[in-house]
């Protein structure tokens, strides 16, 4: 844990340092995003936060349907958990590289609009050697509920980024939650694939 807590102070040292590499102005990209911090389908606006630097944001809102469970499926309790609804992700990120094609890092959060329907159940074994006979006995309940869900995340990358023009950008993120208060349970890897359009700043 103090490893990942070090990691995470030292990344948050060369991310917030605007002056590692010399930066070209970078416009607005709008784009198109599959999986990564949306978790679904989704559309978002990456930029700087001063024209010409490294460290940005990303914001948007996208379209989840996801299904998990956490549990044996023998002895033991389980529960199962499909969500549909909204994502809205927010990052904060630095690119690094002179050139057109970058590094990419950042860490955000994304919060959920869902609607989650939970099927919890627990199963037990009966029989033994008196009768000769074995099996389970098991039970469940399930709920529908509507609430607010969030959830962090970790994305690196390439990113194809101009002035204006074609916006690409190809990575990893890593999303971290649980069933009480995300639709996923643990750290989850996802691809994160954006197209998009790169326009000037105003």
């Amino acid at each position: 844990m103090d490893r990942i807590i070090k990691a995470i102070v030292i990344l948050l040292f060369i991310i917030t340092s605007n002056s590692v590499y010399g930066q070209k102005e970078h416009g607005y990209n709008f784009y198109g995003q599959i999986l990564g911090p949306s978790t679904g389908f989704g559309v978002g606006i990456d930029s700087r936060f001063k024209s010409g630097g490294i460290v940005g944001y990303s914001a948007g809102i996208g379209f989840i349907n996801l299904s998990c469970d956490d549990g044996p499926r023998g002895i033991g309790a389980y529960t199962e958990v499909d969500s549909k609804g909204l994502s809205i992700p927010f990052e904060i990120n630095a690119i690094f590289g002179k050139r057109a094609s970058k590094f990419e890092v950042g860490l955000g959060f994304t919060t959920y609009l869902i609607n989650r329907d939970e099927s919890h159940g627990w199963c037990t074994s009966i029989g033994g050697r008196g009768n000769g006979s074995y099996g389970y006995s098991c039970e469940s309940y399930q709920r529908s509920v509507f609430r607010p869900n969030i959830m962090g995340t970790i994305s690196i990358g390439y990113r194809l980024q101009r002035r204006s023009g074609f916006f690409m950008k190809i990575g990893l993120s890593v999303l971290m939650g649980d069933f009480k208060c995300s639709p996923i349970d643990g750290v989850v890897p996802l691809p994160n694939i954006c197209l998009g359009y790169t326009i000037p700043h105003f």
